[in-house]
């Protein structure tokens, strides 16, 4: 029985025979070095086996994250203010003032989902904005249409 398999009996005993060579490199390198052999506490480390996704980078800029969003200002001409931490359950007609920009209503979330291993993985989270200026001016302008859509039929 070596050192490590009694140490951590749970984790050695369901870990693969790459992960238990592993285990057990770890275990004799560290016995022959002059710092662990001074140190009191003998730490076991286990190296991952198995592709470690080099071949593919995740594209960086994206907000995966509950909380993380990318809020776009959807008024004309379109403009990506950034990636910002806000509030997990911030819905449409929220208010959002963001540090150097001002404040904005939320017009619309979008939350991306893309099929892995036959699961739904969030891709993607994205605020549709406008500043509150022009919310409250398109609101005027839907209630003149909305009233004299009314009084003509």
């Amino acid at each position: 029985m070596s050192f490590a398999s009694a140490l951590y009996p749970a984790v050695y005993s369901r870990a693969t025979k790459l992960q238990r060579t592993h285990y057990l490199y770890a275990e004799t390198s560290q016995l022959r070095s002059p710092a662990a052999r001074r140190s009191s506490r003998f730490q076991v480390t286990a190296a991952s086996s198995g592709n470690s996704g080099g071949g593919r980078r995740k594209r960086q800029g994206r907000a995966r994250l509950p909380g993380m969003y990318e809020v776009e200002v959807i008024t004309p001409p379109p403009r990506s203010l950034g990636i910002h931490a806000l509030e997990p359950n911030t819905g449409c007609g929220d208010e959002v003032e963001l540090e150097g920009e001002g404040c904005f209503v939320v017009s619309s979330v979008v939350l991306k989902y893309r099929l892995e291993r036959g699961k739904y993985v969030r891709d993607h989270n994205r605020l549709e904005v406008q500043p509150t200026g022009r919310y409250f001016l398109n609101r005027m302008l839907d209630n003149i249409y909305e009233s004299t859509d009314t009084e003509e039929t």
